[in-house]
């Protein structure tokens, strides 16, 4: 095999590890979820929710990087379009999320779920900042940077998994105990499985850290 067949194997299953692994992992914690909250009634919110974050992922991003592979393979001044995809998704992300941010509660009582306007307001920020990151990932595979793609993704899922063991495990059997440690304060009944939420939230923060390099070095327009 040819070196440019070998490193284009090599990135494609750097790119499927990258893709298919966090799934998986994701996969396999729902059952620990699964295990934690027994009763099906506790598990409703996370279905439901995270069914709405997988439309508003598609209306957040709207073909901006299906675009951003388009154009930027016409022109020479990639970074011009880079920042032209990066800047409109940014202004867009916050625009859409001010609006439905301040709609919280009724949107949670329109959803059926009254009162969870916290869980509305977290999912929309996992949307935005979902979409915020899709950019740069393109941008690493445009530059071949499969390494880095890869490491990225994993590390978000496996910030994902701890943040949740640390609230559902750490806290939550906490509280359940009657401890009045630090940890055992920082849970909530009445969030329960909207932690999962935050957990998601803080994840795409961390990981937005992760790419802060792909957010510098280019025109702002």
């Amino acid at each position: 095999m040819s070196n440019p067949l070998k490193k284009l194997a090599g990135q494609t299953v750097i790119y499927g590890l990258g893709n298919v692994l966090p799934k998986f992992i994701n996969f396999i914690f729902s059952f620990v979820l699964t295990y934690i909250f027994k009763e099906p009634a506790s598990l409703a919110p996370n279905a439901v929710f995270f069914g709405y974050i997988s439309f508003f992922n598609i209306i957040f991003t709207y073909g901006m990087e299906t675009a951003f592979f388009n154009f930027v393979s016409k022109t020479e001044n990639k970074d011009r379009v880079y920042s032209t995809a990066l800047i409109s998704i940014l202004a867009s992300s916050a625009g859409l999320s001010l609006m439905l941010i301040l709609f919280s509660d009724p949107l949670a009582t329109l959803i059926k779920e009254p009162g969870h306007g916290n869980f509305v307001t977290w999912c929309i920020l996992i949307v935005a900042t979902d979409a915020i990151m899709a950019i740069p990932f393109a941008r690493l595979r445009l530059n071949n940077n499969a390494k880095k793609f890869a490491a990225v993704n994993i590390t978000k899922i496996l910030a994902i998994v701890g943040i949740n063991i640390f609230y559902f495990i750490v806290c939550k059997r906490g509280f359940e105990r009657g401890e009045t440690s630090f940890f055992a304060g920082l849970y909530d009944p009445e969030v329960g499985i909207g932690y999962s939420f935050l957990a998601n939230l803080l994840a795409n923060i961390f990981t937005i850290a992760l790419l802060a390099r792909e957010f510098t070095g280019f025109q702002y327009i």
